[in-house]
């Protein structure tokens, strides 16, 4: 049952942590001396100690409070750090645009703790569009960060993976290290949801490694978790366990009893098919005293869903469906889309076990509302458009002249260089045809298919003796000239049918290697077959063809380019096997068919 969850409930919590850092020093403003806290709770308390000594109209007023909020959220008491905050817009009446993005932000993070998602958008967004206005860039790009969170609960990962991009390129500018190793962490956990679990380690580890560094205990413990998590579904349950464990040990000497309850409910879920259900009982257990110390009235649905599951694992059929039926009335709550899906799930096939198939049928036809209102909820958020969340650019924005003045001279060069590659390609196939039949209708038919072939099919005549044949040379280049013709055919059908992008193609064909460069999701090896100058010099023809094929196969609907790339494709695969005939006169390996530069 685990391995289907590819989202914990902690993994929330890691993903808006980072949130709550930004470029002022409100967050650690509390003067609170090495010697005399260390854990969360003291620093409460001192916090609170001088906030009653200040004036409601200081400044210190204001940044003490943002501090004092951004505390009671590390300890998991949501409504106090909602408190200081209504106190802030309440009795702080000097607050600047800066401020009000400071707070709509912690709002924002607290409505996400709540799991109501849809007013998180809207505070994300009121932060962002004000961080626009005022062209704060370090703001803009945490802004962004708020928001691809919002929409990976909501499933669209290509608009979460490209806020994330953009975030990560001001953060870059900037050498913001803790805005990178934020946007590290969740990239992460995008790819851990497309289950890419080896890049994901990658991502945890570099973003967990930069955490370390700064001295952030905090984030850097829950990384850890997140870590752990990716290694449990990678299918190695001691080494998850090992990780949660030094996770928890960090924790509790931060007195971060919030996620400590969820990481000890995430050991307790690993526990019961990996190690024993009464390990996993002891882990749930210390969840619930942990809860306790926060005195929060939070349900937390997830803790009912495990105990259904020990029940469940020890035969216990009604005691599960009991706490299954627990954790299904609490979730009803939240727009939580994941667990929810996996708890129906749960409950559909326990209903099947005791034949109950009525009540197995109702709980798929849940899992499949669940899955439209998560579409249609998709589809609302993303039709809001925050128009200026894709068109910014931090710095100083060019004129639209200058703009218009870029893609003038860009659509120049263009064309220009696909001028030259149609005139060098008519300058090498013509000799093939000097001598060729003069009837007219073959000489149509072989001058269209003589730009992407020079070994004609069997309507074309055999060249006599004389005619000049090409070069090896130029046939090495001729077939350069081909494969990046064919993985642009490809890619463009790709396009039309799946509106998705190269990098999409890569991560589903599995043809090419995806990996972090820079941060940034990237597919390397692709992208060199789009250019003759990034063209390697022993292309892999083969993963071309696979390639196309795979474009062929998956997008089985009507598409401009279907034709062309068939036709191309077949000529292409002709002309390599009678290459191939040739050359085994001479042995040679036909990696080596396009080894010419």
């Amino acid at each position: 049952m685990f391995k289907n969850n590819h989202y914990s409930l902690v993994s929330y919590l890691v993903f808006f942590f980072s949130f709550l850092f930004s470029p002022g020093a409100y967050a650690e403003t509390c003067l609170i001396s090495n010697d005399e806290a260390k854990d969360t709770s003291q620093k409460i308390f001192i916090c609170q100690q001088q906030l009653k000594e200040t004036a409601h109209d200081s400044e210190s007023f204001y940044s003490l409070s943002l501090s004092l909020s951004k505390l009671y959220q590390q300890s998991g008491d949501l409504n106090s750090a909602k408190r200081m905050l209504n106190q802030v817009l309440s009795k702080y009446t000097k607050i600047n645009e800066i401020e009000q993005i400071q707070i709509n932000r912690q709002l924002g993070v607290i409505y996400f703790h709540q799991r109501d998602y849809e007013k998180a958008f809207n505070t994300f967004e009121q932060a962002l569009s004000l961080s626009i206005k005022l062209k704060n860039s370090s703001f803009i790009a945490l802004g962004y960060n708020d928001l691809a969170n919002i929409y990976h609960i909501y499933g669209d990962l290509e608009t979460s993976t490209s806020l994330l991009l953009k975030s990560y390129d001001i953060h870059t500018a900037e050498n913001n290290d803790l805005g990178q190793a934020s946007v590290l962490n969740n990239l992460g956990s995008l790819y851990k949801d497309k289950g890419d679990y080896n890049e994901a380690i990658v991502s945890y580890r570099n973003a967990y490694t930069i955490y370390t560094r700064l001295g952030r205990e905090l984030q850097a413990a829950l990384t850890l978790s997140n870590l752990g998590e990716t290694f449990e579904l990678n299918g190695d349950p001691d080494k998850a366990v090992e990780l949660l464990s030094q996770s928890v040990e960090s924790l509790k000497k931060l007195n971060s009893f919030r996620f400590l309850a969820e990481i000890y409910i995430l050991l307790a879920q690993i526990s019961v098919n990996s190690i024993s259900t009464e390990q996993a009982q002891y882990w749930l257990d210390q969840s619930r005293l942990t809860t306790n110390l926060i005195q929060s009235s939070e349900k937390n649905p997830k803790y009912w869903f495990v105990q259904g599951l020990i029940w469940e694992k020890k035969g216990q059929l009604d005691k599960a469906a009991e706490n299954y039926e627990k954790a299904f009335n609490q979730v009803n709550q939240h727009k939580e889309y994941p667990f929810q899906k996996q708890l129906y799930t749960a409950m559909a096939e326990l209903s099947e076990q005791v034949q109950d198939y009525e009540a197995s049928s109702k709980y798929w036809r849940i899992y499949a509302d669940t899955l439209n209102s998560q579409l249609t909820l998709k589809n609302t958020i993303h039709s809001k458009n925050i128009r200026s969340t894709f068109t910014f650019e931090s710095g100083n924005s060019p004129s639209l002249n200058t703009v218009e003045m870029f893609i003038l001279i860009f659509s120049a060069i263009l064309i220009c260089f696909i001028l030259y590659i149609f005139i060098t390609r008519k300058k090498k196939s013509t000799p093939v045809y000097k001598e060729e039949s003069t009837d007219e209708s073959h000489s149509i038919t072989q001058v269209e298919t003589a730009a992407t072939d020079t070994s004609i099919e069997t309507v074309t005549p055999q060249p006599s003796s004389s005619t000049p044949l090409l070069s090896e040379n130029e046939q090495a280049e001729q077939i350069r000239h081909q494969l990046i013709e064919l993985m642009h055919l490809a890619l463009q059908m790709w396009e039309e049918s799946t509106q998705t992008s190269k990098l999409e193609l890569a991560q589903q064909s599995k043809i090419w290697s995806v990996g972090i460069d820079d941060g940034r999701i990237r597919a390397r090896a692709m992208e060199r077959y789009f250019g003759l100058n990034t063209l390697p010099k022993k292309p892999r023809w083969r993963s071309v063809v696979r390639t196309c094929n795979y474009v062929l196969q998956k997008c089985q609907g009507k598409s401009l380019y279907r034709e062309e790339l068939e036709s191309k494709l077949k000529h292409f695969q002709d002309m390599i096997k009678r290459k191939a005939i040739i050359d085994s006169k001479n042995p040679g390996s036909d990696d080596e068919i396009c080894g010419h530069h």
